[in-house]
C-alpha cells in the first residue's frame, strides 16, 4: 500500500493497495471520498508513486495507472525484457533511485 502525498500536508492525495486473492488494485482518492477498483491487471506485486503510480505484475511488466477521473487506466510502460530468464515464483519489486525507476528481481 502507498500514498501519493502526505494527507498532514495536502487535502489532496491518492492511497493505492494491492489486494485478495487475485493481487488487484484498489484506489482511495480523498477527492471523492471512495474506494474504486483499477480494472485492466491482475497478479501485481509492487507499486511506487514516482509522479504517478506504477504497479509490477508477477510477469515483470510495469504498468503506469492513470488516476485521473472518471476512469482509472493502465498503460503497459516496460514490458519484461523477453532475452532475460523469466521466473514467476520470484518476486519483484520496482525501486527508485534518483530520477529513475528500477526493476529489482528476487532470485
Amino acid at each position: 500500500a502507498l500514498l501519493s502525498a502526505n494527507p498532514v500536508w495536502t487535502s489532496d492525495y491518492a492511497f493505492m493497495a494491492i489486494y485478495a486473492e487475485k493481487y488487484t488494485l484498489g484506489l482511495y482518492k480523498s477527492s471523492t471520498n471512495a474506494w474504486s477498483l483499477v480494472p485492466g491487471v491482475e497478479a501485481l506485486e509492487d507499486t511506487v508513486h514516482c509522479k504517478e503510480f506504477y504497479v509490477v505484475n508477477c510477469q515483470g511488466n510495469i504498468f503506469a495507472c492513470d488516476v485521473t477521473p472518471p476512469s482509472h487506466v493502465m498503460k503497459l510502460v516496460v514490458p519484461y525484457p523477453q532475452e532475460y530468464y523469466y521466473d514467476s515464483n520470484c518476486k519483484k519489486y520496482i525501486v527508485e533511485s534518483p530520477g529513475e525507476l528500477l526493476l529489482v528481481i528476487r532470485v
